[in-house]
């Protein structure tokens, strides 16, 4: 989306799962082990914390333990990742996201979640996640994904974020590709 912002998403940015071992924690070995191997599959890098990483069942410490495992494996190979924040309160959105910041410097970005449960109107998404790259020290990639969250936004509001400084990027996962999605290809 945002071309000066000195960051490539372009390439495969793949979502890792959380796996977990016969005690019920986080696996760490399974998990660096998964990582490389997506890596060295060709993957651009990873897409940590994300909706198939499971961070609404996992706890803060083992969300941290996430993050650094995939990040030490990330640093390994030359390779970035993603991290993924947000929740339907912008003010914790923010807070998350500067957490992140500290605890993963080196993260190409973070993926924020359009705000879920509140369901607020379409401008006051936008409002949102303005506010939130206006605090992020980190590059922000949209999460739109209105199928967990109650809300997904429009080409317009798409493009509008777009030229947002500080937003980077959208993950797009409407189901299909749909006259928005193309509409926001076009313009954005």
């Amino acid at each position: 989306m945002s071309a000066s912002s000195g960051i490539d998403l372009h390439g495969l940015w793949v979502p890792i799962v959380t796996p977990f071992d016969e005690k019920l924690e986080v696996d760490v070995d399974g998990l660096a082990r998964l990582a490389g191997r997506i890596l060295d599959d060709g993957a651009t890098g990873l897409v940590v914390l994300g909706t198939t990483g499971e961070p609404a069942t996992l706890t803060a410490e083992e969300r941290e333990l996430v993050v650094a495992t995939c990040a030490g494996v990330c640093r390994e190979q030359g390779r970035s990742f993603i991290v993924g924040a947000g929740s339907n309160s912008t003010w914790a959105t923010v807070d998350e996201v500067a957490r992140w910041a500290t605890l993963a410097p080196d993260a190409a970005a973070v993926l924020v979640v359009v705000p879920y449960y509140t369901r607020p109107l379409e401008q006051g998404v936008v409002e949102h996640f303005r506010a939130v790259a206006a605090a992020s020290p980190l590059p922000v990639v949209v999460y739109n994904i209105p199928y967990r969250t109650g809300r997904g936004l429009g080409a317009d509001s798409l493009v509008e974020l777009a030229a947002t400084p500080g937003i980077v990027g959208v993950k797009q996962a409407v189901g299909a590709l749909d006259r928005d999605t193309l509409a926001v290809l076009r313009d954005a």
